[in-house]
């Protein structure tokens, strides 16, 4: 199912529409990227996009017909779709990093030449437990917030202050001027 256009990969490769288009085949096999994971994390980058897009694209759609806060499919959809920006930066980076193989620096630096030998395993893996447990006690931290907020609801406007929902600066003007009081 490949979208051929003609003379294209030339362009793209060289600047010229008539250059010759050298394959993976031109290169010794120690120089060859492995092909197998950068070819499914880009597609699952390019998925995960276009699911964000999707999603998006039918909200506003949803918005202008004024069913959007009444579509609970729709509600739904949109929030199993929150981990698809992590899974899409992530794929992004398991094809660039994989795709560059075995280069640091192509043609100048090998990957297993760029390892420095004063680390020892015991420190990557002392920095990757530190790492973890830096982001388990930010993120635990961010979800009892965010459980808080929601379990608490929106809060009730003081009586007798007038509530504009579609100008949300006139009620952050009406909530600075009350702290000047």
């Amino acid at each position: 199912m490949a979208i051929e256009v003609p003379k294209l990969g030339s362009f793209i490769a060289s600047g010229t529409w008539d250059a010759k288009e050298i394959g993976l085949e031109a290169y010794p096999r120690e120089d060859r990227p492995p092909v197998v994971i950068p070819f499914f994390t880009f597609r699952l980058m390019v998925g995960m996009g276009l699911i964000m897009l999707a999603v998006s694209w039918l909200g506003v759609l949803l918005r202008f017909l004024g069913r959007l806060e009444t579509t609970r499919w729709f509600l739904w959809a949109a929030f199993f779709s929150f981990p698809t920006g992590f899974v899409a930066v992530l794929a992004g980076w398991f094809t660039a990093e994989v795709g560059r193989q075995p280069w640091v620096v192509y043609g100048l630096l090998r990957t297993a030449d760029a390892v420095t030998p004063s680390l020892a395993t015991g420190d990557v893996v002392f920095s990757l437990l530190a790492y973890i447990a830096v982001y388990a006690v930010v993120y635990a931290f961010g979800l009892y917030y965010l459980y808080r907020l929601l379990r608490d609801g929106p809060a009730m406007p003081v009586e007798g202050e007038a509530i504009t929902p579609n100008r949300p600066m006139a009620v952050a003007m009406q909530a600075s001027a009350g702290e000047r009081r």
